[in-house]
């Protein structure tokens, strides 16, 4: 059977992977590779980015994942328009199969890649993966999507089913051997190291820690010391049971920009 590939991008994982889950069904080997994208890349200006810090230590995740299960990751660092098309020419896949997305960029590359597969021979295959319903699934009567929130929220409750948010299986099939390479470090991507500004380990404290002004008898104070504009952030189970609703800690973490790198 014909290999494939799958193209990771904002979807590093493994489990309920819709492009993975069709690539592994068709039979043929699976390759996989992730893109440190240079278009994206060269505009970011901070070098300590933490995004790229954050992106390049979950490929290192998943590359590991994909190790475990006797597969591999090419992980190329250029312009993903021309560097997957490539790749997918040298590997001599049919077809390539990824996650689709939705940004204006996102979308700009998904079709140059495509046009540049064509060319080869070798076709796309865009899954849908971030979303319930794709844009044409969910119209008004008159064929167009919807305007106001109301009519459209009715709609999107009446069509919904368990089927729709249930996790794609995982599929058996055949992932291909680790290929020859390393994982570029962050100096070789033009980046160094960010601070991750992760929340402090969890506190001991048996109650809820009050807020600011409050006080209780009961409450431990957490080993760590707050902003005065913010409230601390723990994982124990009475922490997790506060309702707190000040402003985060500069340092807590941020997620990706969405669609960012892919």
């Amino acid at each position: 059977m014909n290999a494939s590939l799958v193209w990771f991008r904002r979807d590093l994982r493994l489990d309920d992977h819709a492009a993975l889950h069709a690539a592994l069904a068709a039979g043929g080997p699976v390759h996989c590779a992730f893109v440190f994208d240079t278009d994206i890349l060269a505009g970011l200006s901070e070098r300590a980015d933490r995004r790229v810090s954050f992106i390049h230590a979950r490929v290192a995740e998943l590359r590991a994942a994909l190790a475990e299960r006797g597969g591999g990751l090419h992980v190329l660092h250029g312009p993903a328009r021309r560097v997957l098309p490539e790749l997918a020419r040298r590997l001599g896949v049919a077809e390539v199969h990824a996650a689709r997305d939705y940004e204006p960029y996102a979308r700009r590359r998904d079709d140059a890649v495509a046009e540049e597969l064509a060319g080869q021979g070798q076709r796309l295959h865009l899954h849908k993966d971030q979303v319930i319903f794709e844009a044409d699934e969910l119209v008004g009567a008159s064929g167009r999507p919807y305007r106001v929130f109301g009519p459209y929220r009715r709609a999107w409750l009446a069509r919904l089913t368990a089927a729709d948010l249930a996790p794609w299986p995982s599929a058996a099939g055949r992932l291909a051997p680790a290929p020859d390479g390393r994982l570029p470090e962050l100096a070789e991507l033009g980046f160094r190291p960010a601070d991750p500004g992760l929340p402090p380990p969890p506190c001991s404290g048996t109650t809820s820690v009050p807020a600011s002004g409050a006080t209780t008898s009961s409450a431990t104070t957490p080993p760590w010391q707050p902003p005065p504009a913010s409230r601390p952030t723990c994982a124990s189970a009475p922490c997790r049971s506060a309702s707190w609703s000040a402003t985060p800690a500069p340092t807590q973490a941020r997620a990706p920009r969405p669609g960012w790198p892919s």
